[in-house]
């Protein structure tokens, strides 16, 4: 009977083993199927496993290398390296992602990362060493690339950035020049013009009795032109003031601004013109000069372009929206049709067929508004009249620093 039992132990032991059968056959099929380098070898150096990616990677067969020492591998200056890692194995440390370089076996140095771990025997000794090696060197080949492109790329943007600063310069130079010797030349111009325009009202009021109709008819176009000339010189003027001078941010009264305006300006009061500030208007965050200069060239707009016949009325209101303020400047004119809404603020840009304006006012506007952080624009139907607004942020709303 106890002969009997024998097949069953023998069964029952076969079967507990089949689980760790399994799993030697599933790892030695991970260990050959690798692309990168698995390798045992003893404290020694001797090697005593060496798997298919190892020969891809050093070029020896496991025939050429098992029995042999893996400082067949080692480079001379890298030799050091193997006996640090071997110590730290025999302390029972695992060594992860060590990078280094490798000889192949026609003596290409090839750069490898290297995870070292030991190999303990039953009694749970460290005995040997399982190393496993990446070939890393296509990755610090790009990775080099990479290096050596950014310098050259950081000394291509510091090169490019000096002779930007250099040009820049010379461009500052040579712009502070042109605009000296365009203010002069501006300034220059308006002594003639003053004198054409006085020289033609002194035969106008002096001489009316000597002049034909056709002779007064023609000093008139004469001094109206130079008086508009004038008028362009001095809106210039201004542009390139606008350009070219910082504008420093203050709460400013734009209500008291715009009554500053009409009262200065006897053809913006009756019984040329017609113009309500209806309500309170919100102090804005603006430069009061500029500011100043787009009130005047508003109104005068809005006055300006009147129907024939009809008086001038102009209604200026502010809406209070988002922690801006938009001042509205409302007239009863000819109106601008819709393909001319933006047009009208760019330079030299003048609806008007009969002559008015020098088509630089509301170019200043915007200019001068979009300088200030806000914007303009304008509603408009022909024979509607106009709505041109300006938005700018509600002063206070703004940051205590402003």
């Amino acid at each position: 009977m106890p002969k009997l039992d024998k097949p069953d132990e023998t069964d029952k032991a076969l079967q507990a083993r089949e689980p760790l059968r399994r799993n030697e056959e599933r790892l030695r099929a991970l260990i050959q199927g690798s692309n990168d380098a698995i390798v045992t070898k003893t404290l020694d150096g001797i090697v005593t496993s060496w798997n298919p990616g190892a020969e891809r990677i050093f070029g020896y067969g496991a025939q050429e290398m098992i029995g042999r020492s893996i400082m067949l591998l080692t480079p001379p200056a890298r030799q050091i390296e193997e006996q640090y890692l071997v110590a730290a194995v025999r302390r029972g440390e695992q060594v992860e992602h060590y990078e280094s370089q490798r000889l192949t076996k026609d003596h290409r140095l090839i750069d490898v990362s290297i995870t070292a771990s030991p190999i303990h025997d039953a009694a749970g000794r460290v005995v040997g060493v399982s190393k496993i090696a990446r070939d890393i060197t296509e990755r610090k080949r790009i990775a080099e690339e990479l290096r050596l492109a950014t310098e050259q790329l950081a000394h291509a943007n510091e090169e490019l950035e000096r002779k930007v600063r250099e040009r820049s310069a010379k461009l500052k130079e040579t712009l502070d020049d042109l605009e000296h010797f365009s203010h002069a030349i501006m300034h220059d111009m308006r002594a003639p013009l003053r004198a054409m325009c006085g020289f033609s009202s002194i035969l106008l009021k002096e001489c009316p009795a000597l002049l034909e109709p056709r002779h007064r008819d023609l000093l008139g176009r004469i001094a109206r032109s130079a008086e508009r000339m004038d008028h362009l010189i001095l809106d210039a003027l201004d542009y390139s003031k606008i350009l070219r001078d910082t504008l420093p941010l203050s709460p400013v009264d734009i209500g008291a601004l715009l009554r500053g305006s009409i009262e200065s300006y006897p053809g913006l009061q009756p019984p040329q013109a017609e113009i309500r500030i209806e309500g309170a208007i919100p102090p804005v965050l603006g430069n009061q000069a500029a500011l100043s200069q787009c009130c005047s060239h508003l109104l005068d707009n809005a006055v300006k372009f009147a129907k024939p016949g009809i008086p001038p009325q102009v209604r200026v209101w502010a809406e209070t929206r988002h922690e801006t303020v938009r001042l509205w400047v409302e007239d009863n004119g000819v109106g601008i049709p819709r393909d001319w809404h933006d047009r009208v603020f760019e330079m030299f840009q003048r609806l008007d067929r009969a002559g008015q304006g020098t088509g630089i006012g509301l170019a200043l506007v915007r200019k001068a508004v979009r300088r200030m952080g806000g914007n303009v624009g304008v509603e408009s139907e022909p024979g509607n009249g106009s709505r041109f607004w300006v938005e700018l942020k509600e002063a206070a709303a703004a940051e205590p620093s402003l």
